[in-house]
């Protein structure tokens, strides 16, 4: 019997990693198909970039308390956090510096919390107060020269940039209840208030452009902010 319950909870963990990847192409495919510039033209790219222990990354700084669990298919559909009751949900794990997390990792950040982590394909991600955040997918060309990252920010303040020594061609996607944003080899900040309906991106180098669920888009310049 217990086997039996842990072979059904590992398929049901590939499923929803699959359902997660799928989701994830074919929303950039809807999303970019139709875009003008380069800066749209989303690469859909065929290997997972994990590291040599099969993990996406480490934490490199961290202040405050941030507590981490695998994403659900719910939590990625509902516009309401997931916050763990008091921390002690058997689920959540309270992270510390160089802890290693994995794609569909839910990062959920306490008031005052500070959080920078690094991916393998070296991109620098941090969060500044309190949030909750999916790394949806992270991927990489069969040369490596090109890679991507997913993030949905369902509540607070992220900032992601490639790191400067790193000359591959970085693309990345941030999504919200009611947006996307892709930019390419770029420094962006988003912040979304509760229920991820509301709030801003900024652009400080690179090229991003915005796209609304509802049809509307519109380009993201440096050093301009724009309300979601």
């Amino acid at each position: 019997m217990e086997r039996a319950r842990k072979g059904k909870a590992s398929r049901r963990f590939q499923v929803f990693i699959a359902l997660m990847v799928l989701g994830t192409l074919g929303g950039a495919f809807f999303y970019f198909k139709s875009a003008k510039q380069d800066s749209n033209q989303f690469p859909l790219l065929p290997i997972v970039d994990l590291n040599d222990q099969r993990q996406a990354g480490t934490i490199v700084r961290l202040s405050g308390n941030t507590y981490t669990r695998t994403a659900s298919p719910e939590d990625m559909q509902r516009p309401e956090i997931a916050a763990p009751p008091d921390g002690k949900a058997s689920d959540w794990t309270l992270v510390s510096a160089n802890t290693p997390y994995f794609v569909g990792t839910l990062f959920h950040a306490r008031p005052g919390a500070h959080l920078e982590v690094m991916t393998s394909g070296n991109y620098l991600t941090g969060v500044d107060g309190e949030g909750e955040f999916i790394l949806e997918d992270a991927r990489h060309s069969e040369d490596g020269v090109v890679r991507t990252i997913t993030w949905l920010v369902k509540k607070g303040m992220l900032r992601i940039k490639p790191h400067d020594s790193d000359k591959s061609d970085h693309w990345t996607v941030v999504k919200t209840q009611t947006c996307r944003v892709i930019v390419r080899q770029g420094e962006l900040g988003i912040r979304v208030n509760e229920g991820g309906v509301a709030g801003q991106v900024w652009l400080m180098s690179g090229q991003a452009r915005v796209f609304w669920k509802d049809g509307r888009e519109q380009e993201l310049k440096v050093r301009e902010m724009i309300r979601l």
